[in-house]
């Protein structure tokens, strides 16, 4: 799904979790009382003769929707969907950190984000699964810990912007396209 120019992005951030009021309202037959519409984006930019990749995770807020009924005080639903937003940061960082580790030229960048998009994607529908939309509380906690421990055994990853090393063709990458997984 294509996000317009006019999308109210939030961008993840350790410190500032996301709410409630960060969701459309919807009245909707939908099973699920709410949806986060999650990515992550990687520009590629010069800056002082250097090319430079930048990973950002998203909260796309013009897609992610909660029924009206939802309580707004409802911290257990709202960790939910911050954790499918935490899971979009480990496979960005996931991506950074292959790009440091692989010393990844421009080359390769691509292959690197699509098969983290695709493992992101597969994750993503694997914690719904097994937490049953969060039905399953006991699996709730098990993915509440596993997503904690993930996102920190990456925090060296979190700095959002990478050096590509040695780009062939440096003003290649000014109009470079952006990348981004939705």
């Amino acid at each position: 799904a294509q996000s317009n120019a006019n999308d109210i992005l939030v961008k993840w951030d350790a410190d500032n979790k996301i709410s409630w009021d960060d969701f459309l309202i919807k009245d909707t037959s939908d099973s699920f009382a709410a949806e986060c519409h999650t990515f992550f984006k990687a520009n590629f930019y010069l800056k002082n003769d250097s090319v430079f990749c930048q990973v950002i995770a998203y909260l796309n807020a013009d897609r992610s929707w909660r029924k009206p009924s939802l309580q707004t005080d409802d911290e257990y639903n709202i960790n939910h969907e911050q954790l499918h937003f935490d899971i979009t940061e480990i496979f960005a960082r996931k991506i950074r950190k292959a790009l440091i580790q692989n010393d990844a030229n421009e080359q390769e960048v691509e292959k690197i984000y699509f098969e983290n998009a695709k493992a992101c994607r597969e994750f993503q529908e694997l914690y719904d699964i097994e937490t049953k939309h969060t039905l399953d509380i006991k699996n709730q906690m098990h993915w509440n810990k596993k997503i904690k421990y993930l996102l920190a055994s990456l925090d060296k990853y979190k700095e959002q912007a990478i050096h590509i090393k040695n780009p062939w063709c440096k003003i290649c990458w000014e109009n470079a396209p952006v990348l981004a997984y939705r």
